[in-house]
């Protein structure tokens, strides 16, 4: 067994998707004016470019003191030009309506919902979707007062240009673990994303609103991600801190999933927990941050571990080696090794200036290896090593590996991961303890997530 005890370390794997919605607030620039809100005026707002979403806030209380009453407007430039439909304020509810210009009248009044009461600083925001065809570019924008019905106060009103946010995470747990950000643009252009983790930068693109960070391992899945929108350099709204560890103590938490079955959401809390398990034993293993261990706050039992459950497991997929051809050509060892991603490391012995060197695994071939000398080979030989991902679901599912040159087939390969887990909690029992813990709790998870995924 080898492990790298470095930040390059520990992976996993399964497909699933959980939204867990985040707002982050955002800075703003705001142009505001007052003036006396009557059916016609007009209240001036300042440079506006049309391509970036804005929102439009009313600073003081509009009163809507009877039934069905309304404040509808819409935006216009230097020239009275619509540059918007016609939205309204319409009771306590911040309804955001985006209606048509025709029909403001009494008649269309009466179809307005009942409202009675006090909105205070009733904010709406006015997309880039919401701006008419043919608008476009930097204008002198003012809001119109289209039509009052009730009493309405008079009021300060800004504008205020919205800054690309976070609107949403989720994990993926597949060959890593991946942990995807939904941006809302709002309408900017030439914007990364900057995570910083375990003090290092990573500047990731957005692409079609979203992006992926990959360099969380289960040993630091309780470190924090400190996430910033840049746009030319410069932040542009303001930062965000997450962990892995925060996203599994939300699920663990969570009542309810549309779509699940009560079976299927425990299935799916078990899962979170498990993985804070390994994650924990992963930080224990190369001793970082015992004192901060991601499963302090977790009031759940991870999954016990059972040798006669792994025993069933493995039962008839014991490694299988064939005869080789050629004694100068065969398999050596199998390694789990956890790096960037969970994988095989495997080694075969071929001579040092073999050509067209090449193995299939389950079909799939693979051509680059890394070459290793080692005195203990006879004259001319070498050791060449390659790594192979493996799925967190398929731990008990057999590999099938082809040693090859040409077309020749020298010797044949079959392994799993739950054989190796095996064979390695039997040889490291005494000698390595803390391993076997870590082996144990990477068996666990796999097991919860197959089971995630059986149960309906």
């Amino acid at each position: 067994m080898k492990i790298k005890n470095s930040k390059n370390l520990i992976v996993i794997v399964l497909a699933m998707f959980l939204w867990v919605s985040v707002f982050i607030g955002v800075k703003t620039m705001a142009y505001a004016s007052s003036t006396a809100f009557n059916p016609g005026a007009t209240i001036g707002l300042g440079q506006v470019d049309l391509s970036i979403n804005h929102k439009i806030t009313f600073e003081s209380d509009v009163n809507l003191d009877g039934t069905n009453n309304a404040l509808v407007f819409a935006l216009v430039d230097d020239q009275g030009n619509y540059l918007t439909e016609a939205h309204s304020v319409v009771g306590t509810i911040p309804a955001n309506s985006i209606l048509n210009m025709e029909g403001i009248n009494s008649v269309w009044f009466g179809d307005l919902p009942t409202a009675v009461g006090t909105k205070n600083a009733n904010t709406y925001e006015i997309e880039t979707l919401d701006i008419l065809k043919g608008a476009s570019g930097t204008k002198n924008v003012s809001l119109k007062i289209l039509a009052i019905k009730g009493s309405v106060v008079n009021s300060a009103v800004s504008i205020t240009q919205l800054l690309p946010e976070i609107t949403n995470y989720n994990i993926t747990l597949n060959e890593n673990i991946l942990v995807n950000f939904i941006v809302n643009m709002n309408g900017h252009k030439d914007v990364t994303a900057k995570v910083t983790f375990n003090e290092e930068d990573f500047v990731l693109p957005i692409e079609d609103g979203s992006f992926t960070f990959d360099k969380v391992y289960p040993q630091h899945i309780g470190d924090t991600m400190t996430i910033a929108l840049m746009q030319n350099g410069v932040q542009i709204g303001e930062t965000l801190t997450e962990s892995v560890k925060n996203y599994c103590e939300k699920v663990i938490a969570l009542e309810q999933v549309a779509g699940f079955t009560a079976a299927k959401l425990e299935a799916f809390k078990q899962l979170a927990v498990d993985l804070l398990y390994y994650g924990a034993e992963a930080q224990k293993y190369i001793n970082h941050d015992i004192e901060n261990l991601p499963t302090s706050n977790v009031q759940s039992e991870p999954t016990t571990f059972n040798q006669n459950s792994l025993e069933s497991d493995t039962a008839g997929t014991q490694p299988t080696r064939s005869q080789t051809t050629n004694e100068n050509y065969y398999w050596k060892s199998a390694n789990i090794v956890y790096g960037s991603q969970l994988f095989f490391r495997f080694k075969f012995v071929a001579p040092a200036d073999s050509q067209n060197l090449s193995v299939t695994v389950d079909g799939n071939t693979i051509e680059q290896f890394t070459k290793v000398e080692d005195n203990s080979l006879a004259q001319g030989l070498c050791y060449y090593v390659f790594d192979y991902e493996v799925s967190l679901t398929k731990f008990n599912e057999v590999l099938t590996l082809q040693l090859k040159q040409g077309s020749e087939v020298y010797q044949t390969l079959t392994y799993t991961v739950n054989y190796y887990i095996l064979q390695a909690l039997e040889i490291y029992q005494s000698s390595n303890v803390k391993y076997c813990e870590l082996l144990k709790r990477l068996y666990n998870y796999g097991k919860s997530a197959s089971e995630f995924l059986k149960v309906a």
